[in-house]
C-alpha cells in the first residue's frame, strides 16, 4: 500500500469514531429510536442511525482513493473505483431514509435490485465479462445487503462482521496482487470496528438499516469487482459463507414450515445462541471465529490447484 492509500484508510477511522459525537444529539433530536419488537434481543429504546457515520467514513476513505485512482490515469481502476463508491453511498443512503421515514417492502427490494444492477452492469461489462453475469451479480447484492441486515441483531455482531471480512479481503488482495482491494477491505474493516465503542459502552446506540445495509451492499459490491477482475469465487465466498448459511437456512425452514417469511422472528442461529443464555459479545465472538475459519479455507483457492480448491468448498 502507498501513503497516499493509508492516508485513505486513516481518515475513513477517524471519521468513523469521531461522527457519532456529533450525531448523537441529531438522531435523538428527529427520535430515531430503535423501538424492541419480536425480532430484538435487547428490551430497552436505543438511538439507531449511528451507521450514518460508517457512511460518511467509507465513502471519504473511497473517494480519496478514487481521487488517487484517477491522477495514476488507469481508466478500468477509475471505473471501479467509482463504482464501488457510488453503490455504498447509494444503498447507505436507501437505509437511512429506512431508518428516518421508513420504506415499503416491494420499493426497498426494488431500490436494492436497482443498485445492486446498476453497479455489477458497469463492473461487469468494463471487464468483458458476458452480461448473464449481471442478473446473478444483481440478485447477489441483494441478497446479501438482506442478509446483513437480518443477522444486525446483537450488539458488536455487525462491527466484527466488517473488521473480519475487510481484514480477510485485505488478505485476499495482497495475494492476488490487487491493491484496490487491500485498500477497499482495509477502510471497510477500519470503519467498522470503530463502531465497537458507542455499540457496547454507556453511550450505546445501534448502526441501523443505514450501517447494515452499507454493510451487506459494501461486501456484496466489492466481491462482485474482485470476482470481475479474476479473483476465484470461492475465495471471495469463503468470508460470506457464515452469513450467508444463517439467513439461508433459516428462511428455507420458515418457507418449508409454511411460515410467513417476511415475519419479524428470533429464528435465526445466531438468536438462538443468544436465548440458550449466552451473552452477545460471546456470540458474535462465535459468529466471527467461524468466519475467520470458513475465510480461511477459502483462502486456499488462491493456491490454485485443483486439490486445494476442493478443500477450500468442502471446507
Amino acid at each position: 500500500m502507498t501513503f497516499q492509500s493509508w492516508i485513505a484508510v486513516s481518515t475513513a477511522f477517524v471519521l468513523s469514531f469521531a461522527l457519532p459525537f456529533v450525531l448523537r444529539p441529531i438522531l435523538r433530536s428527529w427520535s430515531v429510536i430503535d423501538v424492541p419488537n419480536e425480532r430484538s434481543s435487547h428490551s430497552n429504546e436505543v438511538l439507531r442511525g449511528g451507521g450514518v457515520a460508517q457512511l460518511v467514513g467509507v465513502s471519504t476513505g473511497l473517494l480519496i482513493e478514487a481521487v488517487l485512482v484517477a491522477q495514476s490515469s488507469q481508466s478500468t481502476s477509475l471505473f471501479r473505483a467509482s463504482t464501488i463508491l457510488a453503490v455504498m453511498v447509494g444503498i447507505g443512503i436507501l437505509g437511512l431514509v429506512e431508518d428516518t421515514r421508513g420504506v415499503p417492502v416491494f420499493v426497498r427490494a426494488v431500490s436494492q435490485f436497482l443498485v445492486g444492477m446498476v453497479g455489477a452492469s458497469v463492473l461487469i461489462i468494463s471487464s468483458g465479462i458476458s452480461a448473464w453475469w449481471i442478473i446473478i451479480g444483481a440478485l447477489f447484492f441483494v441478497a446479501y445487503t438482506n442478509a446483513a441486515n437480518f443477522m444486525d441483531g446483537i450488539d458488536t455482531l455487525s462491527a466484527l462482521h466488517g473488521l473480519t471480512v475487510g481484514a480477510l479481503f485485505a488478505i485476499i488482495g495482497v495475494l492476488s496482487s490487487s491493491p484496490w482491494l487491500v485498500t477497499s477491505g482495509l477502510v471497510l474493516a477500519v470503519s467498522f470496528v470503530s463502531f465497537l465503542p458507542w455499540n457496547i459502552g454507556p453511550s450505546k446506540m445501534f448502526l441501523g438499516d443505514v450501517g447494515s445495509y452499507l454493510l451487506g451492499g459494501g461486501i456484496a459490491i466489492v466481491s462482485i469487482a474482485a470476482a470481475a477482475t479474476g479473483v476465484p469465487v470461492i475465495a471471495l465466498v469463503g468470508p460470506l459463507a457464515i452469513y450467508l448459511a444463517d439467513t439461508g437456512t433459516t428462511l428455507f425452514m420458515r418457507v418449508v414450515r409454511g411460515e410467513r417469511w417476511q415475519d419479524a422472528h428470533r429464528l435465526h442461529v445466531y438468536q438462538r445462541l443468544v436465548d440458550a443464555g449466552l451473552s452477545h459479545i460471546g456470540v458474535s465472538l462465535i459468529v466471527t471465529v467461524s468466519t475467520i475459519v470458513s475465510g480461511a479455507f477459502g483462502l486456499l483457492a488462491l493456491l490454485g490447484s485443483t486439490a486445494e480448491t476442493v478443500i477450500a468448498v468442502v471446507g
